[in-house]
This record gives C-alpha cells, sequence and structure tokens, in this order.
C-alpha cells in the first residue's frame, strides 16, 4: 500500500528507493526550507521525486 511520510525531518527519496517502502508523498516540518534548504533542493531534484509541474492534468 502507497504511504504518505508525513511531517519528516529528513528528506532524501534517492536512499528511500528502491528498497523502501513505496512512498507516495512527503512534507517536512514548518521551517525546514529556511534551515534545510540544500536538503530540500535536492530532494526536489531527485529523479525518484514527481514535482507538480511534472503531473499530467487529468482533467
Amino acid at each position: 500500500m502507497p504511504l504518505a511520510l508525513h511531517e519528516s525531518d529528513a528528506v532524501d527519496p534517492n536512499s528511500w528507493f528502491p528498497t523502501a517502502a513505496p512512498w507516495v508523498l512527503f512534507n517536512v516540518w514548518a521551517g525546514y526550507q529556511t534551515s534545510h534548504l540544500t536538503a530540500l533542493q535536492s530532494a526536489y531534484a531527485s529523479a525518484y521525486t514527481v514535482t507538480r509541474d511534472k503531473v499530467p492534468n487529468l482533467k
């Protein structure tokens, strides 16, 4: 079953796949984007991450 990773302190999709659980989304603690900007940018740039701009319009 796909899982959501809620309120995480560590975001590293490259270490989650392909051996870990099939995460479908993640969110981070408030303020994480300022204190861990490099890690968050790396997570969004990961080949395992699909960002909103890459999701097709299903309307």
